[in-house]
C-alpha cells in the first residue's frame, strides 16, 4: 500500500486499493470469513428515525405501479384472446 496525501485524491485511491484487493483474493479463490449474529438480541434496534422512509415509499411505489402495468396488460391480452376488442361488451370495474 502506497501512503497518500489529501492531494492525491485519497479517498479514490483508498477504494481502488481495497477493490484490488478483493479482486486479487478472488482470482486466488480464497475464502473469506462469514460474519454472523448469534444471538439476536444483542444486535442494535433500528428507530424510525434512522430507517429511510422516502426510500421505502419509492420502492414500494415502483412496486405498486409495475403491479398494475403488469395487470393492465394482462387484462389486455386476455381482452383480445376473447374477443372482446371490438364487442360493446365492458369488462366489470374491480
Amino acid at each position: 500500500m502506497k501512503t497518500r496525501i489529501d492531494k492525491d485524491n485519497r479517498r479514490k485511491l483508498d477504494v481502488d486499493d481495497i477493490l484490488s484487493l478483493f479482486s486479487a483474493l478472488d482470482v486466488a479463490k480464497v475464502v473469506l470469513p462469514s460474519y454472523v449474529a448469534a444471538d439476536l438480541q444483542r444486535l442494535p434496534t433500528v428507530t424510525p428515525g434512522k430507517v429511510d422512509v422516502y426510500g421505502l415509499a419509492a420502492a414500494v411505489k415502483k412496486l405498486t405501479e409495475e403491479s398494475q402495468h403488469g395487470l393492465i396488460r394482462q387484462i389486455s391480452c386476455l381482452t383480445n384472446l376473447l374477443g372482446f376488442h371490438g364487442s360493446s361488451y365492458k369488462l366489470p370495474r374491480l
